[in-house]
């Protein structure tokens, strides 16, 4: 029978054999595994981190720290860099958002259904109580993806951070708007003004934000507002590169629309907050670097070596590690 696994409870696999799940503060539910066993008299302990988030995000709290152990696997998504303070990113999108209200324009966000839309409705939904937000604007969740997955934010409350925890319901406010249908979608192309639609897919490769450029991207008082990263062959990667005209459904668009692109709104740790993190394991007899691009990997390993003394191993595929 299925049930709920909760963080810092241990389950027993077999007589040698438990895991215990923590809190990765990536995602809401996402955990890292701490694995421990016994070969012959020697007990050993091998720590998986998953994804881990980045500790400025409000939305869930910051990872559980890993305790001792002998075997660390560790994710490297940025261990090639630090993020923009998430801070002076919350202050450029509500200065861009409420500027581009103000004169009446709109403002398109392509962004991923799982996390940072959440996020952003909790910014929105804080500038609608401080009165930072038009009484008549209208904000979109223009996602089926979207909408189940607030839910199920909404659902699980206990596993946000604090902030988040205190308010009755931290994602909802009047202006808010649910759209899953497509007929309802299409509708709000009918508004010609003083919008902002949440859509994906966050790369702009596919889904409902296509219709949301192609009726807005050309019109200089809207804005384009980029949240997460824009992987290269991508459209969002080519209107963030200063394209002049984009091509959507056979038919070439101008680009006009103010674009910004802002980058503290990830949800996962850095390299400073990986290695914070990685120092926080005491007896770790070695690092094994998995999930990250080649060149990210080997800058991670550099830097795990230089500042922690640790000696780091880049996993390659297929490859088999021998404890």
């Amino acid at each position: 029978p299925k049930r709920r696994v909760r963080y810092g409870r241990e389950i027993r696999l077999s007589p040698t054999i438990t895991v215990t799940y923590r809190d990765a503060g990536h995602i809401i539910g996402s955990a890292f595994l701490q694995i421990d066993y016994r070969e012959g008299r020697r007990k050993k302990r091998v720590i998986f981190s998953g994804d881990l988030g980045n500790h400025q995000v409000p939305l869930t709290p910051p990872p559980a720290p890993p305790s001792k152990a002998d075997y660390l696997f560790v994710e490297s998504t940025y261990g090639d860099r630090l993020h923009r303070s998430y801070r002076e990113s919350l202050q450029e999108f509500r200065r861009v958002v409420t500027e581009t209200l103000t004169r009446g324009g709109s403002v398109v966000i392509p962004s991923f259904a799982i996390e940072r839309t959440q996020q952003l409705l909790c910014i929105l939904g804080q500038m609608s109580r401080e009165g930072k937000l038009p009484e008549d604007s209208l904000v979109f969740l223009d996602s089926p993806m979207g909408v189940r997955a607030t839910k199920v934010y909404r659902k699980y409350r206990e596993y946000l951070s604090p902030p988040c925890r205190e308010r009755e319901d931290p994602f909802i406010f009047p202006q808010l708007r649910f759209s899953t249908t497509t007929a309802a979608s299409k509708r709000i192309n009918s508004i010609p003004e003083k919008v902002v639609i949440i859509a994906g897919s966050g790369m702009c490769t596919g889904g409902r934000i296509l219709h949301h450029l192609k009726h807005r991207i050309w019109n200089p008082k809207n804005s384009l507002i980029f949240v997460g990263y824009q992987a290269q062959g991508t459209l969002g990667r080519q209107i963030v590169d200063g394209a002049s005209s984009i091509e959507i459904y056979g038919e070439r668009v101008v680009v006009r629309a103010q674009v910004s692109t802002i980058n503290g709104f990830s949800a996962h740790a850095d390299q400073r907050e990986l290695i914070q993190w990685i120092s926080e394991a005491e007896g770790v007899q070695k690092l094994f670097i998995v999930h990250g691009e080649r060149d990210k990997e080997e800058i991670f390993r550099k830097a795990v070596m230089g500042e922690l003394g640790l000696k780091a191993h880049i996993v390659r595929e297929g490859e088999i590690i021998r404890l």
